[in-house]
């Protein structure tokens, strides 16, 4: 097992982790009491209004909405807009503009819920893959919106990024940068991981920020694994595979030492490898002795690594990715975790 001391001579012998690391060091962490604040929430719609209508239905006072018309434009808008949620009127924007602004707020980084908001449910379900939060009609009978949308705004609060929490997100971003097709996976994986847990009836809130946390940082230790490795076209050498598997145990030292989070976001980190079945890494950990929230992550982090495009492979479609899971059922994920995310997934 990769030893404290490994880890030193690895981050010795890498000027630019060193570096980072160093000026984190360098900084004051202090906590901060958030003041009360307003809550923003962008509405993308083509027609006039209906924010008074989202008023009506919240009925909450510290809100603050704002409307941006359905086009392309609006993205970076939004963007500086920083809102805590988006409410997307889904009867005046094209399914074509629906995904470029789904995906693009994918690489926002900071975790915004996205909801769908339309006459026509059927049709937005497969938006799911998107980082959808959930699915309301926006219209007065609607009585489960007004509580979807303060749950929403409820997870945002819990999982807002803490001063702590810019270092590692910084390295996290270097990261997925080193290997161009992992641009955006750690926040992909992040948002499968919370929909998951919903989905298999998990709702306490400090689970559900430990779990992200664990998502959007759980390769955040291949910031010490030459490019020479993450980028390979062709599939790696046994000496080449053992050095990737060291990510796991720089991950858990670099967000518990460094970033100063908890055991549990380090656990989630340090275990997303382990196999079900007690063959995988770092500690041969089997079954229930795997922290959930890293064998949440697994499930997460296979299922977007196969449907998206790496070095060595293009990427596989969904049914693929869900016969895989399926196929290791047991073997490499939790069955019954797996069987709560291929009935989400493939809900319609």
């Amino acid at each position: 097992m990769l030893e404290a001391k490994d880890i030193r001579e690895i981050t010795d012998n890498n000027a630019e982790l060193a570096a980072v690391l160093k000026l984190g060091e360098a900084i004051d962490i202090k906590e901060f009491s958030e003041e009360k604040r307003k809550i923003k929430i962008a509405l993308l719609s083509s027609e006039s209004g209906k924010e008074h209508l989202i008023h009506y239905m919240i009925g909450k006072e510290n809100i603050t909405i704002k409307s941006f018309p359905a086009s392309r434009d609006s993205l970076s808008e939004i963007l500086k807009f920083y809102p805590d949620i988006l409410i997307v009127d889904t009867d005046t924007v094209s399914d074509a503009l629906l995904k470029n602004l789904l995906y693009n707020l994918h690489l926002a980084y900071d975790y915004t819920p996205i909801i769908l908001a339309g006459r026509n449910k059927q049709r937005l379900y497969h938006f799911w893959q998107y980082g959808v939060f959930d699915i309301i009609d926006l219209n007065l009978q609607d009585k489960k919106a007004d509580n979807i949308i303060d749950t929403a705004i409820r997870l945002k609060n819990t999982l807002t990024v803490n001063f702590e929490e810019n270092m590692l997100d910084y390295l996290a971003r270097i990261s997925d940068a080193k290997s161009i097709e992992d641009v955006g996976h750690s926040k992909r994986v992040a948002i499968y991981a919370l929909n998951l847990a919903r989905a298999s009836g998990i709702n306490d809130e400090q689970f559900l920020r430990n779990l992200y946390l664990g998502a959007k940082y759980h390769d955040i230790g291949k910031i010490a694994i030459p490019e020479s490795i993450t980028r390979k076209r062709g599939a790696l050498y046994k000496n080449e595979y053992e050095i990737v598997k060291r990510h796991t145990i720089i991950g858990y030292y670099i967000v518990t030492h460094y970033g100063m989070l908890s055991e549990e976001v380090g656990e989630i980190v340090k275990h997303h490898h382990e196999w079900f079945n007690g063959t995988g890494y770092p500690d041969e950990l089997k079954g229930n002795e795997i922290p959930l929230g890293a064998r949440i992550v697994a499930i997460a982090d296979a299922f977007d690594a196969i449907t998206s495009t790496r070095p060595y492979r293009e990427k596989k479609t969904f049914d693929y990715a869900i016969n895989e899971l399926l196929k290791f059922k047991g073997i490499q994920f939790d069955p019954d975790l797996v069987d709560n995310f291929v009935r989400l997934i493939t809900m319609s």
